[in-house]
């Protein structure tokens, strides 16, 4: 009996930690995309971006989703940063609603509402089209005439060169390109008509073990250029939604459920405003004025940053004159585009709220009482 209860005491530290590791939480990972048995169809989308953004229809398009709260010049795959994993280059979001919108579908640059999003059921490690020369990797959304289909590859209606313009890519230079915090190193949005010139289409996804990898480059130029290793990172899903994708140790944890290609039975709702809070019309014209001196500030800052640096090439330039002229005017012209383009879709989102937003009740006045009225005297009847 001694033996028996020194036995218990000797083991009850390993029972308690092993009865602890059972009640704590674990993230739910796998190498590769979720088992086939559990198909959401793209109604997954309509339920899961409500929250972060508007669901409209869209002519030509049907129904698309826009996001809320995009700083001025937003592009989508900028806010994040790319990891070379197991399939290929990898984009990784800071948005908590990233893991859809920039690994299935296609994004659009639409004339009134802005950058657009169209629901797709196929995940990839990001579905851009890009360019490369030297100094320079750009990317651009690839657009929705570009479709996939598993086991065929690409359907091309349209080359994505032809269907891409200027303002829709991001350039950063070559020895950046791997870094964690891209926001800093985008080149203006102007300068892209020369940059393209400057590179080329190295677009390239095929499918290897029924998944999408990104073949367009390897991660050995970036090294050479860097003179630093660039680690490869393994995919593994999580099984929780509505996070910003994560990178742990080697591993980059996402969210990517199997969506059935079919379409929904149903349509987009959006959510409630996330605040009931009635605005006067007083409130509505500060704002948009707020909104628009903003634009109009950050516009500034851009022409400027772009008369600087046309300044310093023209210093030195190692071209003749007339061409470095050309290229420069053709880059001023895209500024004026990116302005007269962004004050559209910004008088077009303010024109929305406007329309969303519950109106601000006015008080009540009160109304006067009725004057009591001497009824007249019945005849015959003496005052007293």
């Amino acid at each position: 009996m001694k033996r028996f209860i020194l036995l218990l005491i000797l083991l009850m530290p390993f029972m308690v930690a092993n009865l602890s590791c059972a009640t704590q939480p674990r993230v739910r990972t796998r190498p590769y995309p979720p088992p086939s048995g559990l198909i959401m169809d793209i109604g997954i989308f309509y339920d899961e971006l409500a929250p972060y953004g508007r669901w409209f229809e869209a002519d030509g398009y049907g129904w698309v989703w826009s996001p809320y709260d995009v700083p001025f010049g937003w592009r989508p795959y900028t806010n994040g940063n790319w990891v070379y994993t197991d399939y290929g280059w990898t984009w990784v979001s800071r948005w908590r609603w990233g893991w859809a919108p920039f690994h299935y579908g296609r994004w659009v640059s639409h004339a009134r509402h802005g950058w657009i999003w169209l629901p797709g059921n196929v995940w990839g490690p990001a579905w851009v089209v890009w360019r490369r020369g030297p100094g320079w990797i750009g990317w651009a959304p690839m657009p929705p005439h570009h479709g996939w289909r598993g086991g065929v590859g690409f359907e091309i209606v349209s080359e994505p060169d032809r269907m891409l313009e200027p303002h829709s890519y991001n350039f950063v230079p070559e020895r950046n390109f791997a870094e964690r915090d891209l926001s800093r190193r985008f080149e203006l949005e102007a300068r892209n008509v020369t940059l393209i010139r400057e590179t080329q289409n190295v677009t390239n996804y095929t499918m290897a073990n029924n998944r999408v990898v990104n073949r367009s480059f390897t991660n050995e130029p970036i090294e050479r250029v860097t003179g630093r290793t660039v680690p490869q990172h393994r995919v593994v899903d999580s099984s929780a939604g509505n996070q910003a994708e994560q990178i742990r140790g080697n591993e980059v944890i996402v969210y990517r459920p199997n969506v059935n290609p079919n379409p929904p039975q149903r349509t987009p709702r959006n959510a409630e405003p996330r605040t009931q809070r009635p605005v006067t019309s007083a409130e509505i014209e500060r704002r948009e004025n707020t909104e628009r001196r903003r634009l109009e500030e950050y516009q500034t800052r851009s022409r400027q940053t772009l008369d600087r640096q046309q300044q310093e090439e023209q210093k030195r330039a190692q071209t003749s004159r007339d061409e470095i002229q050309r290229r420069q005017e053709a880059e001023r012209r895209a500024m004026e585009e990116q302005v007269r383009r962004e004050q559209q879709v910004l008088r077009s989102r303010q024109e929305t709220k406007r329309q969303s937003e519950p109106p601000a009740r006015t008080q009540e006045t009160k109304r006067p009482k009725p004057e009591r009225t001497t009824p007249p005297r019945k005849p015959g009847n003496k005052p007293s």
